[in-house]
């Protein structure tokens, strides 16, 4: 398939500037008027705008060292990604097929960089005595690096948790990293490595110093047999440690438009795969992955064992897909055959071929299958793009072939014998534009309507007492137990504010947690209902629409028929195949609602800890007192006084959070989505219309301006005609040959071609 998608679209630009250029020369003659040329340019423009954003997405996913980057190589048939990079950093790196090499590289703006510092001390324990040197913290300033680096080691031997180790480490990163990129950081600079540089872009995403500061990586490579506007993300893990890079990976996958699992044959499916696995199936998006069992070629001792092991894997996969799509092969083998590998790479690939030949067979027999599914699965969405342009550039073509063929006809003759037929066509003119207008009213509705019908499915969805989001968040706040530990260090007075600060900075990791594992789960999936409901819903309303509008544009037609007018016939004005497009996806509640619990939350922590102050000091003068019973002192209800602070600032915080969202979701997302789904809806019919229509206006003038010039226009219409008909067909030509694309498909045309020109003999 190497390079046909991209013949196809070089093919149909070169067939609309050919087709500009015949309605330029209809313009240049006064043919057609400047307000038909203006339109038809439009619509030329609005055939090509459809490869505007005809990037293909492949998502490939799995947890941690699976084997995702060694398979992206294995794919380009070069060792371009670092594989086995660290998983304290949280960006997708997005490998572009493209015939230029080049890294682009995003680099955090220092704004985001000291805002990350912050957030990252503040939720560290003990990080009382370093809160006011560090709110103001700028990595610039020499000062406050040495303040970082007090910090660093004040909390190196402290009793941390998993969370705390791996915050430790980011510091660190931020802080080693920084001298050495000081000369690039900007606001938010770019980083762009062209050429034999472009390997120099593993110094920024393998070096944990220099990847903390990465924000984005598009790598443009030669991609071989994978089609140009092909991009293959390299996502987080599903089981990294940090849940903002779960939010990021659940952020990409949601405009992927194909996914590629990974899974370890030494490790096989783990709880965070059935984790994300249950997340693709909400989206609807089980039919769109393929699954790819990684062989550890030093794992499995035979080939029984192997197909074994993926037996147990389809097994466990069909609890989310009935029929899963695996594919068996070692990512590591393939890359070496096809890159060469180091040397250490090449003796263990000639080991593999002299002690298990068999896997090896199985390896180059699964990876040759896989790369044939991928490529039909690119090649059937590409072909539904090339599938569009062509319908709206053959309108287009239609259209001015209609013009040119109405034009002739008019202009032989006795005109005024025609006028009667003319006043007929300008009657059915008008039906047709009052039909439009009509059309126009009841989109206007529609769009009326599908904004009341989401904000009333918003609301319900995001009610703050109800809502099934929001009230099982609440839930979780206020269920939330208190592990042993906490329980004891909260009894101990003299460390009470202490031990409240780190439950408050435990508790807080856990929400943020549960929001992106669970809260923001169920938004996405209520955000993809949402996009089904109103693209369904635009879908039966052109069906229905297109019904009320073809009476009118039949009648049109075919009183244009009766000038003896050969029209173009053709499935383009029908609107049955019309599916609405929008470049528009919902925003990651995971994101923001870390903005709240974690950062912004700890300033409202300080209120809450004043409070739990005064509780303590009350305690201390009961103790003073010389009060005996203790345990009195210590009853459950002041006990729990400070933990009930925090959750009840919590509660607030997120239902401020999801107030705040529910607004962003219903205007930024949803009404968006409509907006854009009614426009192109709108702009079909429009399309269909104005392309059709013929301007009479100019055709008595025309006559008599050709009476007296000294030769006719005949000449001009009948090299339009044919170079018009020429186009359309070499339109079809193009549908033709991107339905044949894929594999398959390119076999059963081979067949039917070959059958064809048997028939043609």
């Amino acid at each position: 398939m190497a390079n046909s998608y991209n013949a196809l679209k070089n093919q149909f630009f070169s067939i609309l500037e050919s087709l500009k250029g015949h309605i330029d020369k209809l313009s240049a003659t006064g043919i057609a008027t400047e307000k038909e040329v203006k339109e038809w340019n439009s619509y030329i423009g609005f055939a090509g705008d459809t490869f505007s954003d005809s990037r293909f997405r492949i998502a490939v996913v799995g947890s941690v060292k699976s084997g995702k980057s060694t398979l992206i190589n294995a794919l380009l048939g070069d060792d371009l990604l670092k594989r086995g990079a660290g998983i304290v950093t949280a960006f997708v790196t997005r490998v572009i097929s493209d015939e230029k090499p080049e890294a682009v590289i995003q680099l955090k703006s220092l704004d985001q960089v000291d805002g990350e510092v912050r957030r990252i001390v503040k939720g560290l324990s003990g990080v009382a005595s370093f809160f006011g040197e560090i709110r103001d913290f700028d990595i610039r300033r020499q000062k406050d690096r040495e303040v970082l680096a007090k910090a660093l080691n004040a909390f190196a031997e402290a009793d941390l948790s998993h969370e705390g180790r791996r915050n430790l480490l980011l510091l660190k990163a931020y802080l080693e990293g920084y001298e050495s990129l000081e000369s690039v950081l900007k606001d938010q600079p770019v980083i762009k490595l062209k050429g034999s540089e472009l390997v120099r872009h593993r110094e920024y995403v393998g070096r944990e110093s220099h990847a903390v500061y990465v924000r984005n990586v598009e790598l443009r490579y030669p991609g071989g047999w994978i089609e140009r506007d092909v991009e293959i993300a390299d996502c987080q893990g599903s089981d990294a440690p940090n849940p903002l890079h779960y939010a990021l990976l659940q952020e990409y996958l949601y405009t992927a438009h194909a996914i590629v699992y990974v899974i370890s044959s030494r490790i096989g499916l783990r709880e965070a795969d059935f984790k994300l696995l249950e997340f693709i199936r909400s989206l609807s998006m089980m039919e769109s992955t393929v699954f790819v069992l990684n062989v550890d070629m030093d794992v499995h001792p035979s080939s029984e064992d192997l197909i074994g092991l993926e037996e147990r894997v389809r097994k466990e996969l069909a609890l989310f897909e009935s029929r899963p799509q695996v594919f068996t092969f070692s990512a590591l083998a393939e890359l070496i055959e096809r890159s060469g590998g180091s040397v250490s790479e090449s003796r263990r690939l000639s080991l593999w071929k002299e002690t298990t030949p068999e896997l090896l067979k199985i390896s180059n027999k699964g990876f040759s299958l896989f790369r044939g599914e991928l490529t039909g699965i690119v090649a059937r969405g590409k072909a539904l793009v090339i599938d569009t342009g062509v319908t709206r550039a053959r309108l287009v073509g239609a259209s001015v072939l209609d013009f040119i063929r109405t034009r002739k006809s008019l202009l032989k003759g006795d005109f005024r014998e025609k006028k009667q037929v003319i006043s007929e066509i300008e009657k059915r003119q008008h039906d047709v534009v009052s039909a439009m207008n009509m059309l126009e009213s009841m989109i206007s509705g529609l769009r009326n309507s599908l904004v009341a019908e989401c904000d009333k499915a918003i609301q319900k969805f995001f009610d703050l007492k109800y809502g099934p989001v929001v009230s099982d968040t609440v839930r979780m706040i206020e269920n939330y137990r208190i592990e042993e530990s906490f329980e004891t260090r909260l009894k101990d007075l003299k460390g009470l504010i202490t031990a409240l600060y780190d439950f408050y900075i435990h508790f807080r990791a856990d929400l943020a947690r549960f929001v992106i594992d669970k809260v923001n789960v169920r938004i996405m999936t209520f955000a993809r209902e949402q996009e089904d409901f109103v693209r369904y819903r635009l879908s039966e309303a052109a069906r229905g629409f297109w019904s009320l509008l073809k009476v009118p544009l039949e009648d049109y037609r075919n009183a244009l028929r009766g000038l003896g007018v050969t029209l173009t016939e053709g499935e383009e004005l029908s609107m049955d195949r019309w599916s609405p497009s929008w470049n528009v996806s919902p925003p990651n509640f995971g994101l923001l609602a870390d903005d709240y619990v974690l950062a912004k939350g700890v300033l409202y922590a300080k209120y809450g800890l004043g409070r739990m102050a005064r509780l303590w000091n009350r305690l201390k003068k009961l103790l003073r007192a010389h009060r005996t019973d203790k345990e009195a002192l210590l009853r459950e209800d002041n006990l729990l006084e400070a933990v009930s602070l925090v959750k009840r600032q919590a509660r607030e915080e997120v239902l401020y959070a999801f107030r705040d969202y529910r607004q962003n979701f219903r205007f930024g997302y949803v009404h968006r989505l409509i907006d854009e789904g009614i426009a192109s809806l709108l702009r079909e019919f429009t399309m269909r219309v104005e392309t059709v229509k013929v301007n009479l206006e100019r055709l008595e003038q025309l006559k008599v301006e050709e009476e007296n010039k000294q030769h006719s226009l005949d000449a001009l219409l009948d090299e339009t005609e044919s170079a018009v008909s020429g186009i359309l067909e070499g339109l079809d030509r193009i549908r033709m040959e991107a339905g044949c694309l894929s594999p398959e498909a390119k076999e059963l045309c081979f067949h039917v071609q070959a059958s064809n020109r048997g028939e043609g003999r």
